[in-house]
C-alpha cells in the first residue's frame, strides 16, 4: 500500500485571481526577495500564488473566521502564509 501522499497541484484548484490579487502576490513577493524581477523573484512568486490557492481551497475565503468582510481574500491568507 502505497502511503505517500500526493500534493495538490495549482491545475486541480480552480481558483482565479483578479488583477488586484495578482498585485498583491507581485507587491508580497518583491518585499520578501527584495528583488523585483529574476528567476528568483518569479520561483517565490510562482510559490506564493500556489499557497494562497492551496490556503483558500482548504479553508475557504473567509479564512479562520476572522476576515473582516472589506478585506481581499489574498490580502488576508498573505498574512497568514508564515503561520501555516
Amino acid at each position: 500500500m502505497d502511503t505517500k501522499r500526493n500534493p495538490i497541484t495549482e491545475q486541480e484548484i480552480a481558483i482565479s485571481y483578479t488583477d488586484e490579487e495578482l498585485k498583491l502576490i507581485k507587491n508580497y513577493t518583491t518585499i520578501i526577495t527584495g528583488e523585483t524581477k529574476g528567476a528568483e523573484w518569479k520561483r517565490k512568486a510562482s510559490q506564493t500564488s500556489l499557497m494562497v490557492k492551496k490556503l483558500i481551497h482548504r479553508y475557504g475565503e473567509t479564512g479562520y473566521g476572522d476576515k473582516p468582510p472589506d478585506m481581499n481574500r489574498v490580502e488576508y491568507w498573505l498574512q497568514h502564509i508564515n503561520d501555516e
